[in-house]
């Protein structure tokens, strides 16, 4: 990969959240003690966490350090490039997806995902980060066809005349 492919690479601060959350849960400490040790406010920590907030430069390897891990673990890339999910990557006998991994197949952003699982529209289980069953996505798709979907408020019967 090119450096100025690089510098144009946007990273899903939700999935950089999912794997310091990941990180933290492995050492089994809360969002508060992590805080405390990384020396920052338990606000600015869970924002990070959340995907809500993006990091610097300096903050990502305050991170590498306090995990004891590397840039590609927390940012979410992986040996051979930078993780750019799309639809023809994932698997016909793929059983789970990441949230990253169910946006791209239903064509939303992330926080659209997160917004559906908090709604409990879309069931999902937290295994290391949340994940979302193959089968869950198709009865979603199935339960949710011929309805409109941009206000999950009022969630209704899709117009006819839909220019």
């Amino acid at each position: 990969m090119e450096v100025a492919e690089v510098s144009r690479t946007k990273f899903d601060p939700y999935v950089i959240g999912d794997n310091i959350r990941d990180l933290r849960e492995k050492r089994k400490m809360t969002q508060m003690k992590a805080a405390e040790e990384m020396d920052m406010s338990l606000c600015h920590y869970a924002r990070i966490e959340e995907g809500s907030k993006g990091m610097s430069i300096q903050m990502l390897f305050r991170f590498i350090n306090f995990y004891k891990t590397d840039a590609n673990t927390i940012l979410g890339t992986h040996l051979g490039g930078w993780c750019k999910m799309d639809k023809k990557d994932l698997k016909d006998e793929k059983l789970l997806y990441n949230v990253r991994e169910t946006a791209a197949v239903l064509g939303v952003n992330v926080h659209l995902v997160y917004e559906l699982i908090n709604r409990k529209l879309l069931p999902a289980l937290r295994l290391g980060s949340l994940k979302v069953r193959k089968s869950t996505l198709i009865d979603f798709v199935e339960r949710y066809e011929g309805m409109d979907l941009s206000d999950l408020d009022n969630i209704k019967e899709l117009q006819q005349n839909m220019n």
